[in-house]
């Protein structure tokens, strides 16, 4: 078993084995995030992963990002089945995904 990240991360940097030592770092915070690039999901050693989550105060925390802290796994893990289903059914859409991920309800304006 592979994680999504680490997958993502392989398929663009020549599979497993160029990835085997290093770590999947998230910017977004977002721990079912796949999109590899340098403002969401990218490659670094343990000590460039454990100084970023450092300087972004991010240690000394639950498990969990911080992000997602009043979710517990259950709700996690249907809200990345919920993402799976709508992009297997209706491919990738930004704003649907964005509406997912927010947890917004139907008719609920987005704030910013």
């Amino acid at each position: 078993m592979i994680r999504a990240h680490r997958y993502s991360l392989a398929q663009t940097h020549g599979g497993l084995e160029a990835i085997a030592e290093l770590e999947a770092c998230h910017t977004c915070d977002n721990p079912i995030c796949v999109r590899v690039d340098a403002h969401h999901v990218y490659l670094g050693t343990r000590v460039e992963n454990m100084a970023d989550r450092a300087r972004r105060g991010r240690h000394n925390r639950q498990t969990a990002a911080q992000f997602w802290r009043y979710q517990s796994q259950q709700e996690r893990a249907g809200m990345a089945r919920a993402l799976r289903d709508h992009v297997l059914a209706h491919g990738w859409d930004q704003s649907m995904i964005a509406h997912l991920l927010r947890g917004a309800t139907t008719g609920q304006g987005q704030l910013f």
